[in-house]
């Protein structure tokens, strides 16, 4: 962020607790107006959904897979849950997130190259 000289807005929900939020140079915090949450948060138009029914077909693959080998199921610990989820939130399909975000108001960002999208999904700390 720093390095790069971007600016970056983050938008968040009126819950009291995110009152406490450190000031940042490249990085400008807008609240959402209050009771709009459910409208125009993207994670509330699709995305979680949609994550959900991938994390369900996770936990039905686990089950059917000791059903096949005559198995118990063994209990999930924190790890395997982790994975499951990890594998489920790679099944959410870069469609959803781009429609759901545009359903919530946020308008797309013309197609960009491969470098640029690079970029913009790098994690860089700021010195």
């Amino acid at each position: 962020m720093c390095k790069g000289k971007r600016k970056i807005v983050l938008f968040i929900d009126n819950c009291t607790a995110h009152s406490l939020i450190p000031e940042m140079n490249a990085l400008k915090v807008v609240f959402l107006p209050p009771n709009t949450t459910s409208k125009l948060q993207p994670l509330d138009q699709g995305i979680i959904r949609s994550f959900k029914v991938f994390c369900r077909k996770e936990l039905v693959k686990k089950v059917m897979d000791s059903i096949d080998k005559n198995q118990k199921m063994k209990p999930f610990n924190t790890l395997d849950c982790m994975r499951m989820a990890d594998r489920a939130w790679m099944n959410v399909n870069q469609k959803t997130i781009k429609n759901c975000f545009e359903k919530s108001g946020f308008s797309s960002v013309e197609s960009e190259s491969d470098e640029e999208q690079e970029l913009h999904t790098e994690t860089r700390q700021c010195e």
